[in-house]
């Protein structure tokens, strides 16, 4: 009987393993249907516990479910996600490419520093997703190739998640595992003094010595032909403090845009479309559609806009990458 329990549960792992690693069946269905069949297993072979009832029952199997560190991860996903959609962080965005124009050679050592504290509150996906714009950007300025500042950041993002307690997941789980075991709970702050620790000696590696181990992995776009001549189609957002704020087109055109071809100015529920009008004055909130290479719209988030979305869409017969 503990042969077959023992066998029939690889058996679903090595399946689930085959199902997330296809992708061609939605991971919460075969999240589910894991679900569904150990609760078969044990039901057709249930497993005696001490007590000579069963070990692990269906409420032991659906007990995960209801462990207050899951649905605290669950609920930190759900808050870095609307911090992500609403566009909360980006004025932490605007402030990291405000601080390091004009200071290129610091720029790297800033943004990764900036990405430790930022996931020590929050979870690393969002953090991520909130700083490649930035460390594109200056990887464009600094003349290397975005991988070798892009793992770094990843690791950054690691390393804030060690110093608190919401962090990353795994502090969670083995919260939650202590009070199961009847001992008391982690705070939030209790293991903040080692994980600063080291957090400042990994820092200190992907600073300096990791950027200078990574290859030069050339971009997907400068291998099919070139980044330069390539054009996007972007929207560019007008945020508070934007050199793009108050300012009027000349002529029907914006000529404060270098290398940028304005298609369309949506203001709410209005759109504007070129040659447009020199009474235009441009106010926050309002949303550009461009059309530009890589290195224009790279120029761009780099200087006082904000790139909100980069699409991949044609324009004018040109490829994209």
């Amino acid at each position: 009987m503990a042969a077959i329990v023992m066998w029939g549960t690889f058996a679903i792992i090595v399946v689930a393993l085959a199902f997330y690693a296809c992708g061609r069946v939605p991971m919460e269905i075969t999240s589910l249907g894991v679900i569904c069949a150990l609760l078969l297993l044990f039901h057709l072979f249930p497993v005696a516990g001490a007590d000579g009832g069963a070990a692990l029952a269906p409420e032991h199997l659906l007990a995960g479910f209801a462990n207050p560190a899951l649905l605290t991860v669950a609920a930190l996903l759900v808050m870095g996600h609307g911090l992500v959609q609403t566009g909360a962080l980006e004025r932490a965005a605007w402030i990291v490419v405000t601080l390091v124009h004009g200071r290129v050679v610091l720029a790297p050592a800033l943004v990764l520093v900036t990405a430790i504290i930022i996931s020590a509150f929050l979870n690393n996906t969002p953090v991520v997703v909130l700083l490649i714009p930035v460390v594109q950007a200056i990887s464009e300025r600094l003349g290397h190739t975005p991988s070798r500042l892009m793992i770094p950041l990843s690791y950054a993002a690691i390393l804030g998640g060690m110093t608190t307690l919401i962090g990353t997941s795994t502090n969670l789980l083995v919260s939650g595992s202590l009070v199961q075991l009847g001992l008391p709970a982690l705070t939030i702050f209790q293991f903040t003094a080692p994980g600063v620790v080291l957090a400042a000696l990994g820092a200190l590696y992907i600073v300096f010595l990791a950027p200078r181990m990574l290859p030069d992995r050339v971009p997907l776009s400068a291998t099919l032909g070139g980044a330069d001549g390539h054009k996007f189609l972007a929207q560019i957002a007008v945020i508070d403090s934007s050199r793009m704020a108050n300012v009027s087109p000349r002529g029907g055109f914006f000529p404060d845009l270098r290398d940028v071809t304005v298609h369309l100015v949506q203001r709410d529920e209005h759109a504007f479309l070129p040659p447009f009008d020199d009474s235009l004055i441009l106010t926050t909130g309002d949303v550009l559609v461009v059309a530009a290479t890589r290195r224009a719209l790279t120029a761009a988030v780099y200087g006082k806009t904000h790139l909100l979305c980069l699409s991949a869409d044609k324009k004018d017969g040109d490829k994209t990458a």
